[in-house]
C-alpha cells in the first residue's frame, strides 16, 4: 500500500494518503517489492521529495538495499535528476549515513560500482537504463551514445555535487572491472568529467587499475592508437570544391576570420582549464563546450581523433603540474578483481545460477518474490519516464491526473539560478 502511495501522481491528496499510511501501517515502511526496493528507494529513484521526507519523518531505514546491491543513492541519481534538485535530497539524509552510501557498491552482475562510478558509466553511455541493466550500449563509430551530449555544463555541475558531498573518497575504489571513475570516463571519452576529476584529485592520473595501467596511460595509448589508425582513402571534401567555395555564405568566412582574430584569446582559456597543446581555432569552442564551459553553439562535435587528444593533454598537463608517484595496484586488488569475474563466469558456464552476491546475505523476502514481479514493480517502471517530474505550477492543486502531471515550468529557470550560484 506505501510503494502505491508514494507511486501516486505527486500532490496534496498523495502526500495526505502517505502520512496515513506510514502511521496507521508502520509495518508496511520496511516492505519490499519483488526486486528489493523499499518505499524509500522508491520515492528516490523517482525523485518524488514531498514524499521522501514523509518517510524519513516515519524513521525509514536510509540503509536498505535492494537485489542489485543499490542503496537510495544509486537509485536517487538513476533517472540524471538536475542538480539542484538532487541537492534537496542529498541534504534531507543523514550526514553521517551519507558518507557511506557514497562508498557502497552494487552487486559484481552490476558491475560493482558506488553511486559515483555508476552515474559516471550511465552518462558515458556504457550502461543502459532501469530495463536493460546489465547491457552495453553498441559503439556507433563515433563514441557511445550520451545522455548528456549538448548539457555538459549540467554534466559538471551533477559531478561537482556528487563530490561535494562524497568529498571524493570513493574515486580510488575499483569497479567489479577493476577501473576507477577516471579510467571509466576516459575509456568514453568523456571530457568534461574528466577535467573535473583531476581538478579534484590530480593523484588519480597516477592511480593503476586491475591490471596495471594508469588513466594518463589509458589516455595515451588511445591517441596512439589513433594516430596509428590507417587512414580512410583520400577524397575532396564538399567544402574543398570550387563551385561550393562560390556558394558559401559571406557570414562562414566572417566566422572563420573572427575565429582567427581571438585565437590568442582562446588559447589562454584553454590553458586556464588544463589543457597545453594546440588546437585549431575552430576546434576551440567545440572543446570549450565539451568540458561543460560554454554551450555549443553549433551541431558540430568534437571528432574522435580531437577527444582523444584533449583526454591526454589533460592528463599530462595534470602530471606537468602536479608531479606524483605511481600507486600500484595492491595483490589483494587485483586478486579480488580476478576473483569476482572468474566466480561470475564459473557460475554461469557451469551451473547456470547466478554468482554470488558480494558475500551478502539475501533478504528472505526478497528470495520469495526474487521471480515474480508484482503490481508496484510495474507500475513504478511505467513512472520512470516521468522521475523528477513535478506537477506544473498553474496545474490543478489535488489534480490526480496525468494532465497536471510534467515538468516544473520554472525547472530550466531554478536550473539557471543554481548554475550562476555554483
Amino acid at each position: 500500500m506505501i510503494h502505491c502511495a508514494v507511486l501516486a501522481y505527486p500532490g496534496d491528496n498523495a502526500n495526505e494518503l502517505l502520512d496515513y499510511l506510514v502511521e496507521t501501517c508502520p509495518d508496511f515502511i520496511e516492505k519490499k517489492n519483488s526486486e528489493g526496493d523499499t518505499p524509500l528507494m522508491v520515492a528516490c529513484r523517482l525523485g518524488r521529495i514531498d514524499a521522501v521526507k514523509i518517510l524519513l519523518a516515519a524513521n525509514a531505514d536510509q540503509s536498505a538495499r535492494n537485489q542489485r546491491g543499490e542503496n537510495i543513492l544509486h537509485a536517487a541519481i538513476e533517472r540524471s535528476p538536475k542538480a539542484y534538485q538532487l541537492r534537496e535530497l542529498l541534504d534531507l539524509l543523514d550526514s553521517g549515513l551519507r558518507s557511506h552510501l557514497f562508498l557502497q557498491r552494487k552487486n559484481l552482475n552490476e558491475n560493482g560500482t558506488t553511486p559515483v562510478h555508476a552515474w559516471i558509466s550511465q552518462v558515458s553511455g556504457m550502461t543502459l537504463g532501469a530495463d536493460n541493466r546489465n547491457n552495453y550500449r553498441r559503439y556507433n563509430g563515433s563514441g557511445y551514445a550520451k545522455p548528456y551530449i549538448g548539457q555538459e555544463k549540467e554534466l559538471v555541475l551533477m559531478l561537482k555535487l556528487l563530490l561535494e558531498y562524497s568529498n571524493g573518497e570513493e574515486l580510488e575504489m575499483l569497479n567489479g572491472a577493476g577501473d576507477t571513475c577516471l579510467h571509466t570516463a576516459i575509456m568514453t571519452g568523456m571530457i568534461a568529467a574528466v577535467r573535473v576529476l583531476v581538478e579534484f584529485k590530480p593523484s588519480l592520473v597516477y592511480r593503476e587499475n586491475a591490471v596495471g595501467r594508469t588513466p594518463a596511460e589509458l589516455a595515451h595509448d588511445k591517441l596512439t592508437s589513433q594516430k596509428f589508425t590507417m587512414p580512410d582513402k583520400p577524397s575532396i571534401k564538399d567544402r574543398n570544391r570550387v563551385h561550393d567555395t562560390l556558394r558559401k555564405n559571406s557570414e562562414e568566412f566572417i566566422q572563420e576570420a573572427a575565429m582567427d582574430a581571438h585565437s590568442t584569446e582562446q588559447r589562454r582559456s584553454l590553458e586556464s582549464l588544463g589543457l597545453s597543446d594546440t588546437y585549431k581555432p575552430q576546434e576551440v569552442p567545440l572543446i570549450l563546450a565539451s568540458m561543460g564551459v560554454e554551450k555549443n553553439r553549433s551541431s558540430k562535435r568534437l571528432e574522435s581523433g580531437s577527444i582523444d587528444l584533449v583526454l591526454w593533454d589533460l592528463c599530462r598537463t595534470t602530471m606537468k603540474q602536479h608531479p606524483g608517484k605511481r600507486r600500484l595496484v595492491s595483490l589483494n586488488e587485483a586478486n579480488d578483481v580476478a576473483k569476482r569475474l572468474g566466480e561470475k563466469y564459473s557460475a554461469s558456464r557451469y551451473f547456470s545460477v547466478q554468482a554470488r552476491v558480494d558475500d551478502e546475505e539475501v533478504d528472505p523476502d526478497e528470495k520469495e518474490s526474487g521471480t515474480t514481479i508484482d503490481f508496484a514493480v510495474q507500475e513504478m517502471k511505467s513512472r520512470l519516464s516521468q522521475a523528477w517530474e513535478t506537477k506544473r505550477r498553474h496545474g490543478s492543486k489535488n489534480s490526480s491526473s496525468g494532465s497536471d502531471y510534467g515538468r516544473s515550468s520554472s525547472s530550466d529557470e531554478s536550473s539557471d539560478i543554481y548554475e550562476s550560484l555554483y
